[in-house]
């Protein structure tokens, strides 16, 4: 079986879709779905990825057709999925092939399994954005929701590797050690220009100001939007001092330090918090133009105020 999800499947028939073209086509498939699809393209190198069970083939231009991201894994979730009722068989590339396409909530269900991924996170914030609206009108089934809990476990035990270099019980200085290179101020200086309050949200839930680690119970006592102003602050930090070289627009740039921030630099209670609230951080707007006036500040200390 050859199971296609991704923005193709998103796109299929009259569905409203993700609006942008897909660069590959994303496949799932058992051993003889891989077989065929060997067969189909014959002389196309079959090239296996980081992962064992994911590969990529990238067809002869002469069929006119992306690459093909295939993940042939053996794992619980896949086999779930290809045993849904709700597969629809979509006959293409001139009948040689019969993908079976997932419903939409299904598709929503691959895509909020992996949402805690740093791979591609600011694309899948912004196709969650899509995928929540289509859930209002085709809510998870009984079935998606028990493939959502297993492929998120599945998911979970892939990223374990990420999860433990998120080391925060070390000083300030060697949890941003890789980032200094790309800094033009010193990380908490920055905070505090951008700080909501009269200090940052960071300061008031740490109990050693030396190390990267702040504490659960301070934050327990926070106010909902001092908690939300903490992920902000970090995102607008994180999102200048490694996006804000490329666009000065506000929005990109905290869309892109929260995605960097949330999945990459968090873990455990917090990032718990960060996601149960997914919904309020993606669709954010700026208050203020933090970009320009971390600027003006670089400018006044340039010219010596």
């Amino acid at each position: 079986m050859i199971v296609v999800i991704g923005s193709v499947a998103m796109n299929y028939g009259d569905r409203k879709g993700i609006h942008r073209r897909p660069k590959d086509i994303d496949l799932i498939v058992d051993a003889e779905g891989l077989k065929e699809i060997q067969n189909l393209f014959p002389e196309s190198e079959l090239k296996e990825g980081k992962t064992a069970g994911y590969y990529r083939l990238s067809p002869d231009p002469k069929y006119a057709i992306s690459d093909l991201e295939i993940d042939a894994m053996d794992t619980e979730s896949n086999r779930m999925l290809m045993a849904m009722d709700n597969l629809e068989p979509w006959s293409t590339w001139d009948g040689r092939v019969t993908f079976m396409v997932p419903s939409i909530s299904t598709l929503a269900a691959i895509k909020q399994s992996h949402i805690r991924s740093p791979h591609g996170a600011r694309k899948t914030f912004s196709d969650w954005k899509v995928f929540r609206e289509h859930l209002k009108e085709n809510p998870y089934t009984e079935a998606d929701m028990a493939f959502l809990a297993q492929r998120t476990i599945e998911t979970e035990e892939r990223l374990s590797d990420v999860r433990n270099k998120v080391n925060l019980n070390t000083s300030n200085e060697k949890f941003f050690r890789n980032s200094q290179a790309i800094r033009k101020l010193e990380h908490d200086d920055v905070h505090r220009i951008v700080a909501f309050n009269d200090i940052p949200v960071f300061e008031m839930v740490k109990r050693d100001m030396a190390k990267a680690a702040v504490s659960k119970e301070m934050f327990a006592e926070l106010p909902f939007k001092t908690k939300c102003q903490m992920v902000l602050e970090e995102s607008f930090v994180i999102g200048y001092e490694r996006f804000g070289e490329t666009t000065k627009n506000p929005k990109r740039v905290y869309d892109s330090g929260f995605a960097y921030f949330s999945t990459k630099l968090c873990k455990g209670w917090f990032q718990d918090f960060i996601f149960e609230n997914l919904d309020y951080f993606i669709d954010y707007q700026p208050e203020f133009d933090f970009i320009k006036k971390i600027d003006n500040f670089l400018e006044e200390e340039i010219n010596g105020k």
